[in-house]
């Protein structure tokens, strides 16, 4: 759960970071740094969107921990839990 957490939440920092300063450089031509406001937002969306994608692997983690043999894998519990609730059901 936690390295794709970070690999994600890196990723997304990152890019988050390039759109924000993209046009913006020092008069010495050199790019400018975020603002700690700039951190602050730029974390806080990185980590929101990590957890929207890691969510449903935990939640699929559980009911294959929960239910053991009812699901013949990973596949077959996100296809359980989507055809039990939508994409609600992955996020239950």
């Amino acid at each position: 759960q936690v390295a794709p957490t970070r690999a994600i939440q890196f990723a997304v920092f990152e890019r988050i970071k390039y759109m924000m300063l993209k046009h913006q450089t020092t008069p010495e031509g050199k790019p400018k740094s975020l603002s700690p406001v700039g951190r602050l937002f730029a974390g806080g969306l990185a980590g929101m969107v990590a957890s929207l994608f890691v969510y449903p692997l935990e939640v699929v983690k559980t009911m294959l921990t929960l239910n053991p043999g009812v699901y013949k894998g990973i596949v077959a519990a996100f296809m359980g839990a989507y055809n039990a609730g939508g994409v609600s059901g992955l996020y239950r």
